[in-house]
């Protein structure tokens, strides 16, 4: 039997297979445009990820030292609610309009939210930070698209591997 096992053992394909496109000559360029966009997208999600702890964290703390211990999850929770809400509008207007100009507007938006959330740390204003969470929700909301553009841009062959790293 021990012709049998060494068939069966050349039937396995070896870890590094999974990354050769067929018919490519085996190889897979991690330099050409497509990936150089495939790893941007994926560093932008990693920094919304990022934002996203940060405002938790520091949108409560911020409630808490102004005073309002009841209320200091309720710019984080507007902001999840908003993100949430804004999903369905983002994937619309991204069809009408295209992603890029929906980017833009959300990251227009996240910018004014943070600009509104440094006065409202300065006024200690509790509805001013509830104001400028709301205004940063569709942001993250758009971040969570990014892992399907990755995979329109790997095209067909590619398509689990951008899926892994976005």
């Amino acid at each position: 039997m021990p012709g049998s096992t060494a068939r069966a053992d050349a039937e396995i394909p070896s870890p590094s297979a999974a990354f050769k496109k067929p018919g490519a000559g085996n190889s897979v360029s991690c330099l050409s445009p497509r990936w150089h966009n495939i790893g941007l997208l994926s560093a932008a999600w990693c920094f919304a990820v990022c934002a996203l702890f940060i405002n938790v964290s520091s949108t409560a703390v911020a409630a808490r030292s102004f005073g309002h211990d009841g209320l200091a999850t309720l710019p984080i929770g507007l902001y999840q609610l908003v993100s949430t809400g804004s999903l369905a509008a983002i994937a619309r207007l991204s069809s009408a309009w295209g992603r890029r100009r929906v980017y833009i507007l959300v990251l227009g938006l996240a910018m004014a939210g943070a600009a509104l959330a440094a006065v409202a740390a300065e006024l200690e204003s509790i509805e001013l930070l509830t104001v400028a969470a709301s205004l940063q929700g569709p942001a993250f909301a758009a971040a969570t698209s990014f892992r399907f553009v990755a995979v329109e841009f790997a095209g067909a062959d590619n398509r689990e591997a951008a899926l892994s790293i976005t």
